[in-house]
């Protein structure tokens, strides 16, 4: 079935949308940079905080349909993963190395286009979320190559550390996907999200 119908999304959920692209792009941005950023840990909590909220309050308020529920903890779960994998790098002192910034590059990618998609409708939403569906396959690509390559490696210790950040990664593109899917159900219904897809 095409997916040309509009959607009306929730708040919420395109607040969770906007602040999960978010987490993505800062997260992409210091990867990418040689300097330290010293607020990042507390931005990620932050934004993590206040995804598990939103979350939460649309399951608990019923206001949403089961399937804007579904979209709004899948983001929640990748918000999760994006934190876990910052943390990760953090605690094991593992480097932003070549795969770290194309997983994160990807990711960021993915949800910026998913967060696009949900701002737009019809046609163009529908094109946003094939967009982000295919960084979202370009990443778990990415992300088995780099493992593999980790594996590969002299350093065992340090090529496992990388495969748990790579895993991070891979895991918060896995829960934008199952928000894309859920969408482009949603999309397809015309916009009511109250069912489930069968």
């Amino acid at each position: 079935m095409a997916l040309t119908r509009a959607m009306s999304v929730p708040a919420p959920v395109a607040e969770e949308a906007r602040i999960v692209a978010a987490m993505a792009s800062r997260l992409c941005a210091a990867l990418a940079s040689a300097e330290t950023e010293p607020g990042l840990k507390s931005f990620l909590e932050k934004g993590r905080a206040e995804l598990a909220r939103l979350s939460e309050d649309a399951a608990r308020d019923g206001a949403v349909g089961e399937d804007w529920i579904s979209v709004s903890g899948a983001l929640c779960r990748a918000g999760e993963d994006l934190a876990l994998a910052f943390g990760d790098m953090g605690n094991w002192a593992v480097e932003p190395e070549g795969g770290i910034l194309r997983l994160a590059e990807l990711l960021r990618e993915m949800l910026e286009r998913m967060a696009a998609a949900l701002a737009s409708s019809g046609a163009s939403a529908q094109s946003g979320l094939a967009e982000a569906k295919g960084k979202g396959l370009e990443l778990q690509a990415v992300f088995r190559r780099a493992r593999g390559a980790a594996l590969d490696s002299e350093k065992a210790v340090e090529g496992l550390k990388l495969c748990e950040v790579f895993r991070r990664f891979s895991d918060a593109s896995a829960a934008a996907d199952k928000a894309i899917e859920r969408l482009a159900w949603i999309l397809a219904e015309g916009g009511r999200g109250g069912g489930s897809a069968h």
